[in-house]
């Protein structure tokens, strides 16, 4: 099972990454348990509560917690491995936390490899 989060509070946002993730599962015939969160605290609590997940596309600006402060809340605990990719809409220079993996939203969805 590949578990799979994405925080976004702007549903468009989360439906097109959504299906660019099922699409990415069935073509890797993976069995897929995909989360749609509309905030940070909702993310903290369900990897609290249900365990890490794989990989979790997280929104730089969220209304409460942003992405950052997310980001940095489910790195802090050893247990969250979650590879943190975050989701912009332009790209930031410095963002104040060790982030390996940024997508842009103008990006080409065709290269979307998790």
């Amino acid at each position: 099972m590949v578990r799979i989060a994405i925080c976004d509070d702007v549903r468009y946002y989360t439906e097109v990454l959504s299906v660019m993730i099922h699409h990415w599962a069935q073509k890797n015939q993976l069995n897929l348990e995909l989360e749609v969160f509309e905030s940070g605290e909702e993310v903290i609590w369900a990897a609290e509560e249900r365990g890490s997940f794989l990989a979790v596309f997280m929104d730089v600006e969220l209304t409460g917690i942003n992405g950052i402060e997310t980001a940095a809340a489910l790195r802090k605990a050893d247990k969250y491995n979650s590879q943190i990719i975050l989701i912009e809409g332009v790209e930031r220079k410095d963002l104040g936390i060790a982030i390996m993996n940024r997508l842009l939203r103008t990006c080409e969805y065709d290269y979307l490899e998790i």
